[in-house]
């Protein structure tokens, strides 16, 4: 059976990952790792902004109905 190669690309170089040392492959595992934290941590932030600004909405429509009564 065939192993198949993957190859990721660095600073525009081509390298393949069956052919990287140890510490090689830990590197790009921890790259990964901190790309799969940072679009994490985007979406919660998304996640977050949005309900800030509902809360906000919900606070002005609050105080807009204490003038008005």
């Amino acid at each position: 059976m065939e192993k198949s190669m993957a190859i990721v690309t660095i600073d525009g170089r081509e390298f393949e990952t069956d052919d990287m040392s140890e510490e090689q492959t830990n590197q790009l595992r921890s790259i990964n790792f901190a790309d799969q934290e940072i679009f994490r941590l985007e979406m919660l932030l998304a996640v977050t902004r949005t309900a800030r600004n509902a809360y906000a909405n919900a606070l002005a429509g609050l105080l807009d109905s204490t003038e008005d009564g």
